[in-house]
């Protein structure tokens, strides 16, 4: 893949709705070319993308970057309007297993702040309000994505 000079510059900040939480845990929305080469040239070591294959917007081809860019791909389609436990599950997984540091995104960083909230919550340990905190800078959630929250773990959000 060849990248041009401005492409060279782009910073992994740079990318839509980006957010670092966890010196090894940056989420962002759709990242394109450039901006998974920030991406690596930052270190992370692989990619999870919570948002459809058709989603908008989206990079065709988007595995097949990452790979060429020495970072692993992990692909978990979760369809916006119906996150189901299964999804989560997976991405516990994933995120236990893979290298680190990782990129979540998805089309706007929507489905990852919760993705995360809960996995930070769950997983990392973190009270429920500085878990899902990162999730107001984002959007606010609709009742699909309040009540997936409320399912998952017991709490309502906002906290």
């Amino acid at each position: 893949m060849m990248l041009g000079s401005t492409e060279m510059t782009t910073s992994i900040s740079s990318l839509p709705g980006y957010l670092l939480l966890a010196a090894d845990l940056h989420t962002s929305g759709q990242p394109m070319g450039a901006d998974l080469h920030a991406a690596a040239q930052a270190g992370v070591a692989a990619v999870i993308n919570l948002a459809l294959p058709e989603s908008i917007p989206h990079l065709p081809g988007e595995a097949q970057i990452v790979a060429e860019l020495g970072m692993d791909y992990h692909p978990i389609p979760v369809p916006f309007d119906a996150p189901e436990a299964a999804h989560l599950q997976r991405f516990y997984r994933v995120m236990q297993s893979c290298k680190r540091p990782v990129l979540v995104h998805c089309a706007l960083n929507k489905r990852v702040s919760v993705f995360t909230a809960l996995y930070r919550y769950q997983v990392m340990g973190l009270p429920w309000p500085e878990a899902c905190a990162h999730i107001a800078q984002i959007w606010r959630p609709d009742p699909i994505w309040e009540e997936f929250i409320e399912e998952s773990i017991g709490l309502a959000y906002p906290p």
